[in-house]
């Protein structure tokens, strides 16, 4: 999303949109858009400072607005713990190219291109529903790169047939494409109930529906409608490519813009390294109106249970919080197709400690159904796989919720799925043939060394963060701004200037340590050196737990004696002086990035960024109009009549400019490439265009009024002469 665009008049979304860009830079990440050649443009937030000792990760978005909106809520759950790169798509906020390629094979080759430019080798990758399809293919191309895939509601195994077929709840392609792209509040209402379990778009204001579309879903229309086709044509599971890495597979149970099934089909296909997460009580945006807890059974993962713990960070007992929309808007953020999850990173990186033992609670949860699973699905133990297919779609058909709204019509569908998900399970099937639901159940709820979705995720990353002692309280410098007034022919071309800038430089006394020299830190003891501290609390519902950061220490896990000249800061304010090289065509409101001279990190965190906000000051005669000179020309009527040459101003001085004999009031003339240049192509420049204006005399000498009497006469005896022929 561009900022002129956001700029143009104040929204909430667009407001919004600002936000997420402030929270991404206060998060350690930057901005950064890199041309990849052949006319493809890809931008990406990146870290400001890359750690060698820790694992690259790559958040890729789903069909909505760009990846902000997708991760903007979730960010710092994935920057403490990886180098995380978030990329927009092509066609998605500033990525762009002008190739015709739209299938997510080329996405994948681009993205692989971007973090090839970046200096990334390997990573590992999650992709929310398109941005599934998108890490599917990085990951079947490029195997010796991909290392781990977490896969959210991504129907990555779908085919052109289940179309036709009905497995989707719409009826045919045109239906979907008016839905994923949204262009009245009626259909944006439509994606959000798909979207969600329990929607809020029919609570939401249709202006605030609007918005959101005119600021977020109107760029490149066309292309991602192109996208959605290239999905969906020819699409066939033979020949989808079969990928070797660790897949995490993310769904929501009654997800309606991509079916369960979708996921189980995906499990199937991926094999032993696939392990599957269905969350209850969610659909697409995977959003738990009322949170649960995952539990983990074998290779599959189903939900149900409320956790009675709050969330809580790096410490040993990971615990879950529930997730609430604050505001319609910030809804919105997560009904525009394919949203991210807004409990995702809390099934990823939070766990609880459940007083019973984990198999007596998954044994809560599994259905039990009251016939056997062949019964329950009309066919007979020798059915074969197509037809148990065709049995389920039949039923599923008529038992879904949204359709049928009878008494047990919920129960019976979710017998249905049962049943289907064994009997289109090969190795599930055997299983059920020779020993029945008793041999399921030893199979599914065997727990392994997954007690909590946090392990499945850790043990997919190779990765153990919940252990971890005292919090590095390493933090990054806040970024600066200040502002450079220039003249009107500076901004024109380029100029380079020196400007003082105050900000917090390393102490030299401590050294950026915040201790006293000669003094050490020592393990404080109010948080023993965790950082953070628990305090409870009883209610009705059980005791409530709430980790906070340790006041005594600041959550670094250590006391010291402050330094005298910084306070304990480990920073002093400095003066300096710093030359920054203007480019050519700015304009008032342009930012210049100068990096890491902001503020300096806390304890070897990385220094913050200066922004430069440019005040151009207006010319008196040349006006700006983007890229292009705007100047009025002012002649006599006699030149308009006759022609003439005449002196005009330019920003390169005075030029000649020719007006044709019969020049009309109004008209405009272009002085080619005389405009302002393009903004970091300088050798582009747009034009200088000339109004002219004709001045009538307002008053004639006597002389000049029997001339053009007789002009005027003469027109008129033309007039006459013509007329009679």
């Amino acid at each position: 999303m561009r900022h002129s665009k956001l700029s143009r008049y104040f929204s909430f979304t667009a407001s919004r949109d600002w936000f997420y860009r402030y929270s991404f830079g206060n998060a350690g990440l930057r901005s950064i858009r890199t041309d990849l050649g052949e006319g493809t443009v890809m931008h990406c937030w990146v870290p400001k400072s890359h750690n060698a000792s820790r694992p690259n990760l790559l958040l890729v978005h789903g069909f909505g607005a760009n990846a902000m909106w997708q991760y903007g809520e979730h960010l710092r759950h994935f920057t403490s713990r990886f180098n995380v790169y978030v990329p927009d798509l092509i066609f998605f906020g500033e990525s762009y190219t002008t190739r015709s390629e739209r299938t997510e094979s080329f996405q994948a080759q681009s993205l692989m291109k971007l973090m090839e430019a970046h200096g990334v080798p390997r990573m590992s990758l999650v992709g929310i529903s398109y941005g599934g399809f998108v890490g599917y293919s990085m990951a079947a191309q490029f195997p010796e790169k991909m290392e781990k895939l977490v896969l959210c509601c991504a129907g990555v195994c779908l085919e052109e047939k289940d179309l036709e077929e009905g497995l989707f709840n719409v009826s045919d392609l045109n239906e979907a494409l008016s839905i994923l792209l949204p262009q009245t509040p009626e259909r944006l209402r439509d994606l959000i109930k798909f979207s969600f379990v329990k929607p809020i778009g029919k609570w939401v204001p249709s202006f605030f529906l609007s918005d959101f579309i005119d600021v977020m879903c109107t760029d490149h229309l066309t292309e991602k409608r192109e996208l959605l086709v290239a999905i969906l044509k020819d699409r066939k599971l033979s020949n989808i490519p079969k990928i070797t890495q660790s897949v995490l597979i993310i769904w929501g149970e009654e997800d309606k813009i991509f079916p369960l099934e979708l996921g189980y089909r995906l499990k199937r296909h991926v094999g032993e390294e696939a392990k599957i997460v269905v969350i209850k009580n969610a659909g697409h945006a995977v959003n738990i109106e009322n949170m649960a807890t995952a539990i983990p059974c074998g290779n599959t993962v189903v939900t149900g249970l409320r956790p009675r713990l709050l969330s809580s960070l790096n410490t040993n007992k990971w615990r879950i919080s529930q997730a609430r929309v604050s505001t319609e808007i910030g809804a919105l953020s997560f009904s525009s197709s394919s949203i991210f999850p807004r409990n995702l990173t809390h099934l990823l990186f939070n766990s609880w400690s459940p007083k019973i033992p984990c198999h007596h609670l998954a044994r809560r949860l599994i259905v039990k159904a009251a016939r056997d699973y062949y019964s329950i699905l009309g066919v007979s133990k020798n059915a074969s796989k197509s037809d148990i297919k065709s049995a389920y779609r039949k039923l599923a058909r008529n038992y879904h919720p949204d359709v049928n709204k009878e008494a047990g019509a919920e129960q019976k569908f979710k017998e249905i799925s049962e049943a289907y998900e064994v009997l289109s399970d090969d190795e599930k099937r055997s299983i059920y043939d020779r020993y029945g639901k008793d041999g399921l159940k030893g199979s599914t709820m065997d727990m392994a060394d997954f007690t909590n979705p946090f392990d499945l995720f850790s043990s997919l990353f190779d990765m153990d963060i919940r252990n971890r002692g005292a919090r590095n309280m390493a933090a990054d410098g806040e970024d600066l701004i200040c502002n450079l007034v220039l003249t009107f022919k500076e901004a024109v071309f380029g100029v380079e200037k020196e400007i003082d800038v105050s900000r917090l430089d390393n102490c030299t006394t401590c050294d950026g340590s915040g201790a006293k020299p000669g003094t050490k830190a020592y393990t404080c003891t109010t948080c023993g050196g965790q950082g953070q501290v628990v305090s409870s609390s009883r209610t009705p519902l059980g005791v409530f737990q709430q980790v906070m950061t340790c006041s005594a220490c600041s959550g670094t896990g250590e006391t010291f004696t402050p330094c005298d000249k910084c306070g304990g800061d480990g920073r002093e304010r400095k003066s300096k002086k710093i030359s920054l090289k203007v480019p050519a065509g700015v304009d008032s409101g342009s930012r210049l990035r100068v990096r890491s001279e902001g503020n300096a990190g806390k304890r070897g965190g990385a220094p913050g960024d200066l922004f430069v906000v440019i005040e151009v000051i207006p010319d008196p005669v040349l006006k700006r109009d983007d890229t292009n000179i705007l100047y009025t020309c002012k002649i006599s009527y006699i030149d308009a009549i006759l022609g003439t040459t005449v002196k005009v101003p330019t920003v390169d001085g005075s030029a000649d400019l020719k007006i044709p004999a019969g020049v009309q009031p109004g008209t405009t003339l272009v002085m080619s490439k005389k405009g302002m240049p393009l903004l970091n192509k300088g050798k582009m420049r747009g034009d200088q265009l000339v109004r002219v204006q004709v001045e009538i005399p307002r008053q004639l000498s006597d002389e000049e009024r029997r001339l053009v009497e007789e002009l005027a006469n003469l027109k008129k005896t033309k007039t006459l002469n013509g007329s009679r022929r």
